[in-house]
């Protein structure tokens, strides 16, 4: 329940950073950094919220089932799919990277 917790915060936390950037942009500045950590801490938090979801449904009356049922079909694709989107959408180290050089001067 204290990993539901701080995944729960973390998301809520990204929206906020998401709403401060939408924010910037309608004063008209150029980006920065922000969407670079907007991806990091994005697809980290999708990943965590998949893990969570092999261990027990976050929703509904729904017990876990056996390995097979319709319920583990569906999470367990949508779990590793999403470890790929650290990948696809440019990985974590390419991120990082990216916020090192603009904020760190690195």
């Amino acid at each position: 329940m204290i990993r539901l917790a701080r995944v729960r915060l973390e998301a809520e936390a990204l929206e906020v950073t998401e709403l401060r950037i939408f924010a910037e942009l309608a004063r008209g500045p150029a980006l920065g950094p922000q969407t670079s950590l907007v991806k990091l801490f994005g697809s980290s938090i999708g990943q965590k919220v998949d893990t969570l979801g092999l261990e027990r449904p976050l929703y509904g009356h729904e017990a876990l089932k056996a390995v097979g049922s319709e319920y583990a079909q569906t999470v367990t694709g949508k779990y590793l799919n999403n470890r790929a989107s650290t990948i696809f959408g440019g990985s974590d180290e390419v991120q990082k990277n990216i916020i090192a050089k603009s904020v760190l001067g690195l």
